[in-house]
């Protein structure tokens, strides 16, 4: 069963008579409502069912607030020209920024700072000695684990040196003959 919801539409004519229009709204629409459903310039209408539908406007399309775009955008500055912006993903409003490590990512389009997860099945091994003596293959697995650290709120994992942890702890306890301006290899 279709359940319809009515839309009253009041227009002030110059001499001020007020004439009241009867908007159907559809039950179901093709589209996803604006973030702010009181521009009546969204409503659009479907022919085939004869009803209307607040329609946010999409990425690329020009918009006068956040407000005229469906979630999960957000309208950019006005355009010098036309005054107006366009409809672009809330992940690159200059609002939204994440953590090294972290990426942005429309969830439930809310945009969400997430884990950059990489692929590090062939990354070169190169050994990181991180603090606690935890040993990582590469910076790749180094990156993605501190990136998971960071999600659960522990602090990332500074690096000791590049190699084995056997071989950084071997060297970092060893009294080298230049101390002090001495160069290190392992970072």
């Amino acid at each position: 069963m279709r359940t319809l919801i009515f839309l009253f539409c009041l227009i002030l004519t110059a001499n001020g008579n007020i004439i009241s229009l009867d908007f159907t709204q559809c039950s179901e629409c093709d589209c996803k409502p604006p973030q702010n459903s009181s521009n009546p310039a969204l409503m659009v209408h479907d022919s085939e069912n004869d009803c209307y539908c607040m329609c946010g406007n999409t990425r690329s399309h020009a918009c006068d607030s956040t407000g005229d775009c469906h979630s999960g955008l957000f309208c950019t500055a006005p355009d010098s020209e036309t005054g107006q912006g366009v409809c672009d993903d809330a992940c690159n409003s200059p609002h939204m920024s994440c953590e090294t490590y972290e990426r942005c990512e429309l969830v439930n389009d809310i945009p969400t700072c997430i884990c950059k997860v990489f692929d590090c099945s062939s990354s070169l091994t190169r050994p990181i000695c991180a603090e606690g003596n935890v040993e990582f293959p590469n910076r790749c697995f180094y990156e993605n684990t501190n990136c998971d650290r960071k999600r659960v709120s522990l602090t990332p994992l500074p690096i000791l040196g590049h190699g084995t942890c056997m071989d950084v702890v071997n060297l970092l306890n060893s009294e080298p003959e230049n101390s002090g301006n001495a160069y290190n290899p392992l970072l």
